[in-house]
């Protein structure tokens, strides 16, 4: 159902590649991948959850393969977003560490993933990984799925928000029309609720 061509490759690593799924753009109107009317079971995944999606990709990560330590600023309730990941194809050897704890997913198992926390992957198996990656406006009754929200919770949240404060003051003076975009997709984001990992012409 994809083609090499699909796939689009992503920094902070190597052989690491997504292809967009569905994505709610910046002007509200909604693009889906062809593969969704191919693939019903995908379709039944995106209407699964009690919550507006903003967008969803498979992601893939080869043989090998390596994605650097990063937080993603899409990632998390700070940015009022919920990342489900859904492993499709994995196994034992890929190792996916959130602050230094590994995570072992199995396939078919659902994730809730707070990639405002460092992260990292690597492949070390013979196997292509591919993960389905749901990013969904938060919501009380998804939250009410989730276990509750600590201190912990909270004190990351406020760390979270001074290193974003950080880098925005630092890109400010270095570069301000950077500096500019970076805000609005935050306000993008955490606002209207619309993806800024994917544009509707992403998906051919």
């Amino acid at each position: 159902l994809l083609g090499d061509t699909d796939w689009k490759s992503r920094d902070y690593g190597t052989n690491w590649s997504d292809v967009a799924l569905f994505v709610r753009n910046t002007e509200g109107d909604n693009a889906e991948h062809p593969m969704l009317e191919q693939a019903p079971s995908l379709r039944a995944v995106l209407e699964a959850f009690p919550a507006d999606v903003i967008d969803m990709c498979l992601a893939s990560l080869e043989p090998g393969g390596v994605i650097k330590e990063h937080r993603d600023i899409s990632g998390g309730t700070a940015a009022n977003v919920i990342r489900l990941h859904i492993p499709i194809v994995t196994h034992p050897d890929v190792a996916f560490y959130v602050s230094s704890e590994r995570i072992t997913m199995a396939e078919g198992e659902v994730w809730h993933l707070d990639t405002t926390y460092p992260h990292r992957v690597t492949n070390e198996s013979n196997v292509n990984r591919i993960h389905l990656i749901i990013d969904q406006v938060v919501n009380s009754e998804l939250l009410a799925r989730l276990p509750e929200r600590d201190a912990k919770d909270l004190l990351h949240d406020i760390y979270f928000y001074c290193i974003c404060a950080g880098k925005a003051l630092s890109l400010m003076v270095r570069n301000p029309k950077s500096f500019l975009t970076r805000v609005r997709e935050f306000i993008v984001l955490k606002f209207k609720r619309q993806s800024v990992l994917y544009k509707a012409d992403d998906i051919k």
